[in-house]
């Protein structure tokens, strides 16, 4: 490692080897990573359409409750 004077631009030192740096944008993702994120991603995906799917069935059940209570309500009742 050598010292820098003023003005003087930092560089590889004579039989220093410069290191290899990825530019922005171009890391390298392992196989391993890019699973463990798909496996993620899929998960999650099913969770929310899980979610999803158990509140559609709540409204469904919901209104078809409050069609039946409309329908006992204006069905008249037996003539005494």
């Amino acid at each position: 490692m050598r010292l820098l004077q003023q003005g003087q631009a930092r560089g590889p030192a004579p039989g220093e080897e410069q290191p290899q740096v990825p530019a922005l944008g171009t890391a390298m993702v392992s196989g391993k990573q890019l699973a463990d994120f798909g496996y993620k991603a899929f998960s999650g995906s099913m969770m929310l359409l899980t979610l999803y799917g158990g509140y559609l069935c709540t409204v469904r059940v919901q209104r078809m409750l409050q069609h039946r209570r409309e329908r006992e309500e204006n069905t008249p009742g037996p003539q005494s």
